[in-house]
Order: structure tokens, then C-alpha cells, then sequence
């Protein structure tokens, strides 16, 4: 159920999301209601590369030097394109046959800014170094490296890299021990807090708004199939009993801000959301996935590596539904999903918190 970060591969990402808005208006968001909280926190360590392997172990290190010796891989090693509307080049294959990469900063002396979709897919290579100037990572694009254990990526990253790794089997990306809090974290930022990994969504006055970064499980709305609200369900006393208690310590649970929660009816359907709710823990409304993802991929999340759909604590096209957030919409469907309340679905958690 649990995805730790291991603090022995400590990584700073300091991806900053195209993907999220940070927009702190809107009726519908959850406003935070205690100023009290102690400050957040959490500690990072930096290990750079010894000269004999590119990382002390297997994982994804950010901001850390190619290892020593290992040079630019030449431009003839992979195919690619410019993109005028990035101002660089997109490598949309791997043709070398090295088994560790250095992609090069420019070619043609233009700088490489993207690495395209499946463009490394199948490929045979263990360790991959991304320079600074990449800003973007393609789905897939090492997908089913089977031998690919270490990642060195670069804080240029302006998109997440959810589904670039698929099927990397020696690659755990829930070992990643990401960004600690501080006063200085911002939206788009991905935070270690507790034993997962956040993406911050909003910051209004030295809080913050924290999203899981991937689904963390998956549960029923509510066990029971029946007309149900997010007042009432199941899930909603989990999170803030069961969850809460086991994913975060005493020191770190007196930091979440209990938080005014707005249920607003479906704005498709007009099925009620029930009461207000105070909560510490709680999912997204539909106007809120709205509001802080601009697409529908930037909205896709994933469960153990693959694509899966998550839980919005919304009601759905009747009084026994809730929506979720589609995996569909990759293969043409819709943004959301109505889901009978008592189907397993993904949960990413939210929740505010003092800086």
C-alpha cells in the first residue's frame, strides 16, 4: 500500500509543472483554516557520482555531475529534429549501442531540449545523464529498459517524467526522496512530506496545497453500494484515521491544516455534494482538477508505473456515484469517469499545510 522514499537516494527535483496552474481562486477550493501549524519540513543529501559508476546505487539523482570520464555521446548516436516552437532540438531515437548516455547539450549547435517519446524504448542502456538543457521528457521514452538503473536528471525539467519509465523494472521511482518543504517552496515543486512524494498545487500565505504526486492505492469510494456523499463515505473516514495515522508521524500530522472543504453538487449531473466537511485529508472536487491541471494528461497518474484512474471526492450522475479522473482519454475518452461509489479506484490524497 505504501510507496516509501528511501532517504538513501536523496533527489532534488525542482520541476516547475506547465501543468499545474496555481491559480488560488475559485469558490471551490478548500481553504485552509489554522494559522497555528509548526513550520514544515524535511532534510535532502546530495551523493554524487563516484568515477567508477554513475550513482552509489540504483535510482534517479538530480544535479549531480556526469560521472568522470564519461563524454558527450555524438550526435550521430541518435535521430533528431529541430522544433522551432521549443527554440531547440527533440532526440526522437537512440541508435548507439553504449550501454551509459550522455545526451549532449546542443547539436548542430542548437541546444537539446526535449527527449521525445519512446526514444529510448527497449533500449539496452544502463545509465542515462540529461543535461540542463532539457526541459521535457516524453511518455515512454525509456520505457522497458530492463536494465536501466540509474537516471541522472536535470532541475530544467518544466514536466513531470510520470510514465517515461515504464517498465524499467530496476528503476523504483517511489525511491525517490524528492524537494524538502521550506519557505521558499512553490507551485510546481514536488515535496518529500511524510513517506511520500507531493506536488504542490497552490501556496497562499505560507501554506501549501499538496497533491500525491502518483496514486498511492486503491479503495473503494465507500464499501458499501449506496447513495453516499463524501460527508458520509468511507473513504473520507480512512484518510483522516487510518491513513493519516500511518502515513505521517504525530510531529508531522500537528503540521496538516484542517481545512474547510466545499461539496459541491455535480455540475453535470446537479446530484448534491452533501455537507461542507472539515478535514485534514481529502481528494480534489472536479472544478479543482480543473482548475490546477490545464489538460487532461496533466492530470494522468499512475499506480505501480502503470496508468490508472483516481478517486475526486465529487459526486457522480447519481446519488451512488462519484467521478473520477479517466486513464481513458489516452486511447480517445473522456476527462472523467462516473464510478459506482463502491468500485476500487486510485487515491491521490490532498492537504494543506504550514511552510
Amino acid at each position: 500500500m505504501k510507496r516509501t522514499l528511501a532517504l538513501a537516494l536523496t533527489i532534488v527535483l525542482a520541476f516547475t509543472f506547465a501543468a499545474c496552474g496555481g491559480n488560488s481562486g475559485g469558490e471551490s477550493n478548500p481553504s485552509p483554516t489554522d494559522s497555528d501549524s509548526p513550520t514544515g519540513g524535511g532534510e535532502s543529501n546530495s551523493s554524487p557520482p563516484n568515477s567508477d559508476s554513475p550513482t552509489d546505487g540504483g535510482g534517479l539523482i538530480d544535479g549531480n555531475p556526469p560521472p568522470s570520464g564519461l563524454t558527450e555521446t555524438p550526435a550521430a548516436d541518435f535521430t533528431y529534429k529541430y522544433e522551432a516552437a521549443l527554440s531547440g532540438v527533440v532526440i526522437t531515437k537512440y541508435t548507439g549501442t553504449s550501454l551509459q548516455v550522455r545526451i549532449p547539450e546542443k547539436i548542430e549547435d542548437m541546444p537539446v531540449v526535449s527527449i521525445g517519446t519512446e526514444a529510448f524504448e527497449d533500449s539496452g542502456i544502463t545509465y542515462v545523464y540529461i543535461p540542463n538543457t532539457i526541459t521535457a521528457i516524453g511518455s515512454s521514452a525509456f520505457a522497458n529498459c530492463k536494465g536501466l538503473t540509474n537516471v541522472t536528471l536535470p532541475a530544467s525539467l518544466k514536466t513531470g517524467i510520470g510514465g517515461a519509465f515504464i517498465g524499467c523494472s530496476d528503476i523504483v521511482l517511489d525511491k525517490l526522496y524528492i524537494k524538502p518543504l521550506s519557505s521558499s517552496t512553490a507551485v510546481g515543486d514536488i515535496v518529500s512530506f511524510g513517506q511520500y512524494g507531493w506536488r504542490v498545487l497552490d501556496v497562499q500565505g505560507g501554506r501549501a496545497l499538496l497533491l500525491s504526486e502518483d496514486i498511492l492505492e486503491n479503495r473503494a469510494y465507500n464499501t458499501e453500494y449506496t447513495d453516499i456523499t463524501w460527508e458520509d463515505c468511507t473513504l473520507r473516514s480512512y484518510l483522516n484515521n487510518d491513513f493519516i495515522n500511518s502515513a505521517f508521524s504525530e510531529g508531522e500530522q500537528a503540521k496538516i491544516i484542517e481545512t474547510n472543504v466545499t461539496n459541491d453538487a455535480n455540475p453535470n449531473s446537479g446530484i448534491s455534494g452533501g455537507n461542507n466537511t472539515s478535514d485534514k485529508v481529502f481528494l480534489l472536487s472536479i472544478a479543482e482538477a480543473e482548475q490546477y491541471f490545464n489538460s487532461s494528461s496533466a492530470r494522468m497518474a499512475y499506480f505501480e508505473n502503470s496508468a490508472s484512474w483516481w478517486w475526486l471526492r465529487s459526486p457522480g450522475l447519481s446519488s451512488s456515484a462519484a467521478f473520477g479522473v479517466s486513464d481513458s482519454y489516452v486511447y480517445g475518452g473522456s476527462h472523467y469517469d462516473n464510478r459506482d461509489v463502491s468500485l476500487t479506484g486510485g487515491v491521490r490524497p490532498a492537504l494543506w499545510l504550514n511552510l
